[in-house]
C-alpha cells in the first residue's frame, strides 16, 4: 500500500472520553497529518466524502441518532464495499467483543482488533503493524 507522506486517521467512537484519548495518543506523531473523531456513522461518512483517510479506528458498539446500536464490524464492511479507496485500513476497538462476534469480525478485518482499555504503546504498535510503517 502506498501511503501519503502524512496520513489522515478517522476515529468513529460514540464515547467522548475514548475519542479524545485516541486523538491525544496520536497527536504530535510526525507521520500523522490529522486525526478526525466522529461519534456517529453518518458523521464518519461525511468525513470520508471529503478527506483521504488512510486508516479508520472504529468502535464495535456505536450508538446512532435514534439510540439504536450499530455494529462497528457491519459499518466497516459497508465502507469496504462502497469505498473506492481500496487501500484504506481498519482497526476495530472494543471493550466487550463477545465470542460469537469474532467469526464475523475476523471475516471482515482479520486480526485488526484491539481490546479496550489499551495503552498508547499498544495502539501505536497495532497501527504500525496494520499500516506497515513505524509510528512510535
Amino acid at each position: 500500500m502506498d501511503l501519503p507522506e502524512k496520513i489522515n486517521i478517522l476515529v468513529v467512537d460514540d464515547d467522548p472520553d475514548m475519542g479524545v484519548l485516541i486523538q491525544k495518543y496520536l497527536s504530535n506523531i510526525e507521520k500523522i497529518d490529522h486525526v478526525y473523531w466522529k461519534q456517529t456513522t453518518p458523521e464518519a461518512r461525511q468525513i470520508l466524502q471529503s478527506v483521504n483517510v488512510s486508516l479508520m479506528i472504529v468502535d464495535h458498539h456505536l450508538a446512532t441518532d435514534a439510540d439504536r446500536k450499530t455494529d462497528g464490524v457491519h459499518f466497516i464492511d459497508m465502507i469496504i464495499h462502497t469505498n473506492t479507496r481500496d487501500t484504506m485500513k481498519f482497526l476495530l476497538i472494543s471493550g466487550n467483543l463477545e465470542k460469537e462476534d469474532y467469526p464475523m469480525a475476523f471475516g471482515v478485518i482479520g486480526s485488526n482488533i484491539l481490546k479496550k482499555p489499551f495503552s498508547k504503546e499498544k495502539l501505536l504498535q497495532k497501527l504500525s503493524q496494520i499500516l506497515k510503517i513505524e509510528l512510535a
